[in-house]
């Protein structure tokens, strides 16, 4: 697995390398590449499995027409993920600086994430 940080974030994600480094992952599992949006594009270019992004728009604009021109799967297991939304929005009645502010889906889709999410905050209370 390769990371390509944020590149505001540097010293962050160097000392997470450092931990990853000291784990017992074998070594070369996962590795940091740092850089600005030419990184990125050269790392998105080449032959990969798979993308996995956080960032604005525009970025994600670029890598779904990267991902869609490569044929690359973009697939999320809604059961798989939908406890991870709930806790990532709402953790702390939501004041987190990295909590979810927006969760973006495909309107085929929609219905079934509001009615998991209700049901989640349901048992909740």
């Amino acid at each position: 697995m390769i990371s390509k940080p944020d590149p505001n974030l540097p010293l962050l994600y160097k000392i997470l390398e450092e931990i990853l480094n000291n784990s017992r992952l074998p070594k070369g599992v996962w590795q940091f590449v740092f850089g600005g949006k030419e990184i990125g594009s050269f790392l998105v270019e080449q032959d990969i499995d798979m993308v996995c992004f956080t960032g604005n728009t525009k970025t994600g604009e670029y890598l779904y027409k990267v991902a869609a021109n490569k044929m690359l799967p973009i697939l999320a297991e809604i059961d798989n993920v939908i406890q991870g939304i709930f806790k990532k929005k709402f953790s702390n009645s939501g004041q987190l600086c990295h909590a979810l502010k927006r969760l973006i889906v495909h309107e085929s889709v929609f219905d079934e994430i509001v009615e998991k999410l209700k049901n989640i905050a349901e048992l909740q209370l």
